[in-house]
């Protein structure tokens, strides 16, 4: 691999803050896995919840996810299963035609909890159900929604108003308060400021009672722009995350990411990018306040996002067309990502060499990863930019068009061929040179 140096008036250090990477298949699972959770308790105590035909199976890794062992199956109708939940690496569940299933021994056996003859749910199944701990969990059809804080020991029904979607609430504040997602708009204070609005509201289970959640500021909606949210994330300190895309005129669509420090009250815009052919962003994780990965669908080439800063600079992974799959979920094994996808399998994200910052500002950013530039620029305009790479003599030799983000999305310039010597190269938009250094190439 060729090393690039940036030549500038000032000394600029070396930081590694992103790497070389690929993702790697690992583990041997059923035939066409149909993947309904990932998820890791520690860095040693990782499942797999998957469905292969009319079977599902559950799967443990004990080695940050390199290897699987299929710890437990059961046929099952696969159009009547929820999502699984695990509280811990003995008690886990499953929902399965109107019966929830817990094993308090590591999936070595399950015993039935059977929601129809407790809520008298006959005719109609649960459209959605959730375990959201051992104890505390939600069952919804399109008529009303069963809570229970007692593993169905007991329960009680709540009707949804007409502001709310039939669904499931994002978690419980506290023993007697759900949350439910309503919406996002964007507001705007100055022509170029444009500050989003995640609309909750809260039921209280005692009371049966809706109240709005977050208080919605004097600010005029900038038009009925469409944002569609397709995940809300809870970290482990209790720091939102929403990601999903925002529909424009002329079929354009842009990346969407937020972010709530306050536990959903108010929020922050970190990404809003035009985004290309590739799937929207469906899933997000973090596995701190700061080192996080946003995948989208891969069922039109996807994408895969990762942050290292809280989400204020984002970098985008080369594509592998192995991971195009649909049904992406990404999840942490201590500090390694996993990523599955249905038909897929498992991946794990695997560093072959690092990444170095040769130069930036307030708007661009220019790194090296590999025989690669990376390239972000912060221009929220979401405009079109023209990389040119030139010889010393001044003739083209590259020439790439970028795109510009609310944040920083870093794209990668491919360098291949390159002699050593002396390099310049310049980032225009509309034909006027914005930013420019030298690049030297060596063995």
């Amino acid at each position: 691999m060729k090393s690039f140096l940036i030549i500038t008036l000032l000394a600029l250090s070396t930081l590694n803050l992103y790497s070389e990477q690929r993702w790697v298949k690992v583990g041997e699972f059923a035939p066409e896995p149909y993947f309904m959770q990932l998820t890791c308790v520690d860095e040693n105590n990782c499942f797999a919840f998957l469905i292969s035909g009319e079977t599902l199976h559950i799967y443990k890794s004990t080695d940050k996810g390199d290897n699987w062992v299929d710890l437990y199956s059961k046929v099952v109708n696969s159009d009547n299963i929820s999502k699984c939940n695990v509280i811990d690496n003995r008690v886990m569940q499953f929902f399965s035609n109107r019966v929830l299933y817990e094993t308090v021994n590591g999936a070595i056996s399950f015993d039935p909890i059977n929601i129809e003859s407790i809520t008298g749910v006959k005719n109609n199944l649960f459209y959605s159900y959730k375990m959201y701990n051992e104890l505390f969990g939600v069952g919804a059809n399109m008529e009303n929604f069963h809570v229970t804080t007692d593993k169905w020991k007991t329960f009680k029904t709540g009707l949804y108003p007409d502001s709310i979607n039939v669904g499931l609430p994002i978690t419980f504040l506290d023993s007697d308060n759900l949350l439910y997602y309503k919406d996002v708009s964007e507001f705007s204070i100055l022509s170029t400021l444009f500050i989003p609005l995640v609309t909750f509201y809260k039921y209280n289970i005692t009371n049966k009672e809706w109240s709005l959640y977050n208080e919605r500021p004097a600010y005029t909606p900038i038009s009925n722009t469409p944002i569609q949210v397709n995940k809300i994330e809870i970290s482990k300190n209790g720091v939102f995350y929403a990601v999903g895309v925002k529909y424009l005129p002329n079929s354009i669509k842009n990346d969407y990411i937020l972010k709530s420090i306050d536990y959903g009250k108010t929020w922050r815009k970190l990404l809003d990018k035009e985004s290309d052919s590739a799937g929207e962003l469906v899933q997000i994780s973090f596995k701190d306040e700061n080192h996080g990965i946003a995948v989208g669908n891969w069922e039109y080439w996807g994408k895969i996002l990762e942050t290292k800063d809280g989400g204020y600079t984002w970098f985008r992974h080369s594509l592998q067309t192995e991971l195009m799959c649909d049904n992406p979920i990404i999840t942490w094994a201590g500090d390694t990502p996993l990523f599955a996808a249905s038909e897929c399998g498992v991946y794990r994200l695997e560093t072959l060499s690092d990444v170095e910052m040769l130069n930036s500002n307030e708007k661009f950013k220019v790194y090296q990863s590999g025989n690669n530039l990376e390239i972000a620029i912060n221009d929220p305009t979401n405009s079109t930019y023209n990389f040119k790479l030139y010889t010393s003599s001044g003739n083209s030799l590259i020439s790439q068009g970028l795109r510009s983000s609310y944040g920083f999305v870093f794209e990668p310039v491919e360098l291949i061929d390159l002699n050593n010597g002396v390099y310049f190269y310049t980032i225009t938009k509309n034909n006027v040179v914005e930013f420019h250094d030298k690049l030297v190439v060596v063995e």
